[in-house]
């Protein structure tokens, strides 16, 4: 386990963003969040981080755009992204071509802390596309 993880949080809510920081804090300690998918993408494009979690619904830069741009414009193109989306549809599938992209709906909490128990033991390589459902 290479421990401790930093892990990237982008959530628009800060009530939400809290209860994903505690979880998350379980595994590690080194959690750095941001409320806008502008700031989270900063954040993305100068620091390197081992998991990076980020909501559907952001302001200035929607979490597809966000994701799209992590994989094309960033120092972070091979890090696991945790996926939090509101519905399943078009866009949310269209993600799987940027790797390593795992989604999570609504009551996420289990695959949040799934997600960063297995960025502490897993190479990123054998990270597999995997959905969660409700």
């Amino acid at each position: 386990m290479h421990l401790p993880l930093k892990i990237l949080i982008v959530h628009s809510d800060l009530e939400k963003t809290i209860q994903l920081v505690e979880t998350v804090k379980r595994i590690t300690h080194r959690v750095c969040f941001h409320q806008s998918g502008e700031s989270g993408f900063r954040a993305a494009s100068h620091y390197k981080y081992d998991l990076i979690i980020c909501q559907q619904d952001l302001p200035q830069l929607d979490g597809f755009t966000l994701v799209k741009s992590v994989r094309d414009f960033s120092i972070n193109q091979t890090t696991p992204i945790l996926f939090l989306a509101t519905c399943q549809g078009p866009n949310v599938q269209e993600l799987r071509q940027y790797g390593m992209v795992e989604v999570a709906y609504p009551s996420h909490e289990a695959a949040v802390a799934q997600a960063a128990y297995r960025a502490s033991v897993a190479p990123r390589a054998k990270w597999s596309y995997l959905l969660f459902a409700n």
